[in-house]
């Protein structure tokens, strides 16, 4: 560790740094690094925050962490202090990705970007990325994207949706069981009548196969009821041999786009209704 932040130390100009295998263990006495040139950072395997613990990450950073665990667990890729890294905090976009034996959370804006990568012998539950989503300040996010997940419940999308005042855009993409989150936006089925992101102006699904318009139907229904209508819903059925029905759609929401898409050896066509 001490060899590490001397080399750091002594190059203060450094503004790409790209580390294999990161120190596991070591302290130097609450010793801290200043990169204050760096633009782009790269951690891909060992114990993140002990080294991190000892660098300042200044603002407009692109920060990738990568470890390897059984789990997604945010402190084992951030530093302990909530002041750092500085590239963090105004956050606007929220991705969350699992696939592949990737589990990945992103989060983007005017400060920069942090990247998180938890590489597993198994798909993680999404259970601990909405857990480790609401450890933080998510009420300025304005577009949350969810690529390749699966929803067992509402009740971990609803905590994570629940503090997201801010947000305007929910995008699912290729997700298992997408109608179980939408169901979390639905303020007819809230014990407490909570309207949900009242801010939200477009929800867009894209998924394979049969998609029952009937969830995304009552969800908008329900808001436009609570004077919280969607100005868009873009639905894309990937494969172009589903048919969707979204004639009593129109009728709650402002704007609703259909369209199918087709992979052929890399060639894609969209047909929009």
């Amino acid at each position: 560790m001490r060899q590490l932040l001397d080399f750091l130390e002594s190059a203060p100009r450094l503004r790409e740094v790209d580390l294999f295998v990161a120190p596991i263990s070591g302290t130097q006495n609450g010793r801290l690094v200043s990169l204050a040139c760096l633009k782009q950072m790269t951690i891909a395997h060992g114990h993140p925050p002990v080294l991190l613990d000892h660098l300042l990450i200044p603002i407009g950073v692109k920060l990738t962490t990568q470890v390897k665990l059984p789990g997604f667990l945010i402190k084992d890729h951030l530093p302990r202090s909530p002041d750092n890294p500085k590239n963090l905090p105004a956050f606007t976009k929220v991705q969350l990705s699992s696939h592949r034996h990737n589990v990945r959370i992103k989060f983007s804006g005017p400060n920069g970007q942090v990247n998180m990568v938890s590489k597993i012998s198994q798909v993680s539950e999404t259970r601990m990325l909405f857990e480790s989503l609401t450890q933080f300040d998510t009420s300025k996010t304005e577009q949350l994207e969810i690529d390749h997940c699966g929803f067992p419940s509402s009740e971990h999308p609803y905590r994570a949706l629940l503090p997201m005042n801010g947000l305007l855009t929910l995008t699912l993409s290729l997700c298992a069981s997408p109608h179980i989150f939408i169901h979390a936006l639905d303020p007819s089925t809230s014990s407490s009548g909570v309207l949900v992101c009242p801010k939200l102006e477009e929800i867009i699904i894209e998924h394979r196969g049969a998609f029952g318009i009937e969830s995304i139907l009552g969800v908008a229904a329900a808001r436009a009821s609570r004077g919280a209508k969607l100005k868009l819903v873009r639905i894309i059925s990937r494969g172009g041999l589903v048919e969707i029905d979204v004639s009593e759609l129109r009728k709650h929401v402002s704007h609703v786009e259909c369209s199918r898409v087709v992979d052929v050896r890399g060639y894609f066509s969209g047909e929009e209704d």
